[in-house]
This record gives structure tokens, sequence and C-alpha cells, in this order.
């Protein structure tokens, strides 16, 4: 207990030095305006632009309070007495799914919204058996705590998370993150939910609410990895076309 004492106060040392580096970096930023504090707080913390705007608006646009609530959120994914991963093979993981149609429009209170998340494995050896894609903090908005994912190395899988836009109108925030019994992986992923009553109703057809079939996963990747080819042909037949046609017009010349 005393160790993992310790080591709390140790994180929590590195992350009030990590918390005044970045405010010294804000401080060099002089504007009110908020779509340019928007910006720089993404590019400074490499956060999402949606991510930033529910930081910032819920410290009322204070950016030393926006600092410190980011990452206390992040020291909170921490905190779970989790060992370090091993330096063997450490499980990686790439989330590459666009969640700006989710986050830019409100919805009504109690909508269920089937959110497909897509992550790839980006190493070398498949996810462990117990890999999960986990609720870490924030509002859960009725989803499930966690959720089984396997994906052999890389491999692009599909997660379906359900969540329940809450009644209370206003900017909701919650956030996962694949793990697994020797720690956390990948990045989190930040859901933010828009509430709003005056919303338009949205319907979801019954099979959004499911994932994919390995065979329906592996169908699209290959037609993806089929289109990718024939965008690669067609640009290089371009540059070929435009090649040829400049060496024509210095002939002409």
């Amino acid at each position: 207990e005393r160790a993992s004492g310790r080591a709390g106060e140790r994180a929590g040392a590195r992350a009030g030095a990590m918390a005044d580096e970045l405010i010294a970096l804000f401080g060099k930023i002089t504007t009110d305006d908020h779509e340019q504090l928007v910006d720089q707080f993404s590019k400074i913390m490499q956060v999402d632009p949606h991510v930033s705007t529910f930081f910032l608006e819920a410290s009322s646009w204070n950016v030393e309070t926006a600092v410190h609530n980011y990452l206390a959120s992040q020291q909170g994914l921490y905190a779970r007495d989790q060992q370090p991963l091993p330096l063997t093979s450490p499980p990686q993981a790439v989330f590459t799914s666009d969640l700006a149609p989710w986050q830019s429009r409100p919805f009504q209170g109690g909508t269920k919204l089937p959110i497909h998340l897509r992550f790839q494995n980006t190493g070398t050896a498949p996810w462990p058996a117990d890999t999960y894609l986990i609720f870490v903090d924030g509002e859960i908005m009725g989803a499930e705590r966690g959720i089984g994912v396997q994906a052999a190395p890389g491999e692009t899988v599909e997660v379906v998370l359900v969540l329940t836009v809450p009644p209370n109108e206003g900017t909701h925030m919650g956030s996962w993150r694949l793990a697994c019994s020797a720690g956390y992986f990948g990045e989190p992923v930040y859901m933010i939910v828009n509430s709003h009553h005056a919303a338009p109703p949205v319907q979801f057809a019954p099979s959004e609410f499911h994932r994919p079939s390995a065979m329906q996963q592996q169908e699209a990747q290959h037609e993806q990895a089929q289109f990718d080819q024939l965008m690669s042909l067609a640009n290089n037949s371009l540059r070929l076309g435009h090649g040829q046609q400049n060496d024509h017009s210095m002939g002409d010349n």
C-alpha cells in the first residue's frame, strides 16, 4: 500500500509539473477568441477539437482550469492499480473511426446511438485473449462497461458502443479505452454527446446495433484494399499521363 501511495504521489507530481509547463505555453497566447483557443488547445494537448471544446466550455473558457481538468481525466485512466505493460511485445492499436458526425449534432434525450468504433492492431502479435474496450472516465451514458475484442496483427475490428443520450440538456462526455490484464493500450476514445429537446428525432436500423460478423468485416477490409489499389493505379496513371504530356510539350518547343 505504501508503494502504491508513493507511486500515486509521483504520478501526481509529474501531472502537476506537466500542467505548469502546458499553462506556460498557453500563457504566450493572447486571445479571447474561442475558436482560436480551441485550435491552440487541440494542437498543444494533441486532442480532437470536440474534446478541446468540451473541456474549455466546462471550464468557462479558463485555460488553466481546462488544462488541469483534462490532465486529471488522463490521470484517472491510470489510477486502476494496473501493472506496467511488458516491454517485450506490448499490444498496439490505432483508432480509425471518425466521430465528428456524432459529436457535431444534437440528439433528443433517451435516443439510443449505435456508434461503430474501429481499431487496427498495428503490432506484431495478436491482442491478448482478455482484451476489452472498457469504460474509464466521465459519463457512461447507459453503455456496457466492457466489450470483448480480438484482432490479429494488421487486422481492423469493429466494436458497436450503444450510448443513450442523457435527458438533461448540454454536452456529455465519457471515455473508453482498450485494456487487457497487462494494462491499457492505444489512445483513449472520447465520446461526446450533445443533448437537446428540440433536436430532430432519429431512428436507426436494428442491424446498426450489432457488430458485423468476422466474415462481413473481412469482406469490408477486402473491398477497402481493392479500392485503395484501384485509386493507387489511377493516381499512377494520371502522373504517367501528365509526365508524357510534359514530354510532348517540351518536344513541341
